[in-house]
Parts: C-alpha cells; sequence; structure tokens
C-alpha cells in the first residue's frame, strides 16, 4: 500500500522491515506484518526536550528510566528503547512515519515472565545500537536470542496493551 509496510511479492506472502543507523543495517522477514528499527545510542543535545516531544506521559510512566535525572545512560538506554519500538510499531501498522511520530502515542508496557509470551514486541542492544522489532504474538526471533533482550507489549493508545 502507498503508505503501509513493504510486502514482497510471489508464491507466499513475505513482509519485511528494513533499518539502518550509520554502517548498520537490520532486515526482518515474516509471513505477517511486522516492523523492525536500528538506532545508535549515542548522547542526544536537548535530551529532555526530545524526550518530551516523542513521549506521552503515558509512555514515560512506561520507562521511568527516562525520568531518572542523575542515570544518563539509563536515560539514554530507555530513550532509543522507547524510540526504536515506537517506530517500529509505525512501521509495522503503517503510516507516515516522520509526520505521525511527533504526535503518536502507543500504550507501552514491559512484558516480563509468563506474560513475555504473548508480547507483541522486543528491543535488545548490539553493542552501541538498539534494535526494536514489532510482530504479532509472540515477537520471536530465530536461532539464538540476543543478550538483554526485552519484551514489550505495545498496542494503539485506547486499545489494552
Amino acid at each position: 500500500a502507498p503508505d503501509g509496510p513493504p510486502q514482497a511479492s510471489g508464491p507466499a506472502a513475505a513482509f519485511l522491515s528494513i533499518s539502518h543507523a550509520g554502517g548498520l543495517v537490520a532486515c526482518a522477514v515474516g509471513d505477517a506484518p511486522l516492523g523492525l528499527d536500528l538506532e545508535r545510542v549515542q548522547p542526544r543535545k536537548g535530551l529532555d526536550a526530545l524526550i518530551a516531544a516523542v513521549s506521552s506521559e503515558a509512555e514515560r510512566a512506561a520507562m521511568p528510566a527516562l525520568l531518572a535525572a542523575s542515570d544518563e545512560p539509563a536515560r539514554l538506554d530507555a530513550f532509543f528503547r522507547l524510540w526504536t519500538l515506537k517506530e517500529a510499531w509505525l512501521k509495522r501498522t503503517g503510516g507516515a512515519l516522520f509526520q505521525t511520530m511527533l504526535g503518536q502515542s502507543v500504550a507501552v508496557s514491559p512484558a516480563a515472565g509468563a506474560s513475555a509470551h504473548a508480547a507483541n514486541a522486543c528491543t535488545w542492544r548490539h553493542g552501541d545500537a538498539m534494535l526494536a522489532l514489532s510482530a504479532g504474538p509472540p515477537a520471536t526471533l530465530a536461532g539464538a536470542l540476543p543478550d538483554g533482550i526485552r519484551y514489550w507489549h505495545l498496542a494503539a493508545v485506547g486499545q489494552a496493551a
């Protein structure tokens, strides 16, 4: 679709999502819509203003480290987790990404323990990069799981997370 996620044509449905940051490229392929984002975790000027601009009060509440003023590494980690989750969600669901990123609010809640099996997103670090995958439950990865993978429930605001 003109404003939807890419879909490969062929004998079987295949959906894909591609992201790049600096010299890194990531790609995810599946049999249902999915979204992938990759960002380099690096200090940002005006982080407080950026956090306020791209996140809702509910999103900040779901990631309290965003507000931990004394722990800059934790704030950056939380910011890039939220940013990549939102971008992966928007890539999965469609929409003009950069036109909607600032005005889009996504219900974000951590999924741990048994609820991780019903998660529809995950994030993980790879060196200085943060990656997020948004896919239908459960968000799974083929092969060995990356260290530090975290699972999330994402939903459109107004829907149960």
